[in-house]
């Protein structure tokens, strides 16, 4: 038979002494977190691994908020407003976490408008990285110009 352990009426006193005690002594509490970091590379990496393969919505969130910063644009989505497909609704290929091409990649639809709602699609990461930061208009030329340029006969 297994115990179940009941809730503890002094959980919520063991936080609150936590919380005083890493108020007291946060500096040392973080000195000695980054030594063992620092000690135990492999132990991290792995770690952080299991967490982004446990919750990719959140980590191609963090990794667009970070981008929204550094490039100073905009960023108001979150988790519902970047709903991920099965397939990309580009190519057509199966969006697949992890991988790289087939990986679901958040795209603003106009660049300088940033991470708004109604403003960002998930689509490949390939689709993602072939689009750049191209207008409607470039991409069209780009199309029209290599159509007619296999189109035309081969003069080799």
């Amino acid at each position: 038979m297994v115990r179940m352990r009941k809730r503890r009426i002094s959980d919520v006193a063991d936080r609150a002494r936590s919380k005083a005690w890493y108020a007291a002594n946060g500096e040392y509490a973080r000195t000695r977190n980054k030594i063992w970091r620092t000690e135990n590379p492999g132990k991290v990496a792995a770690s952080c691994r299991a967490w982004a393969l446990a919750n990719p919505i959140k980590l191609m969130l963090g990794r667009a908020k970070h981008r929204a910063l550094k490039n100073g644009l905009e960023f108001r989505i979150s988790e519902r407003d970047v709903p991920i497909p099965e397939f990309c609704p580009v190519l057509g290929i199966k969006l697949i976490f992890g991988a790289k091409d087939n990986a679901p990649s958040i795209d603003r639809i106009i660049n300088r408008l940033g991470y708004i709602p109604g403003n960002v699609v998930v689509v490949s990461w390939r689709a993602n990285r072939l689009k750049g930061d191209a207008s409607i208009s470039e991409m069209e030329a780009i199309v029209k110009f290599y159509k007619e340029l296999l189109d035309a006969p081969y003069q080799g």
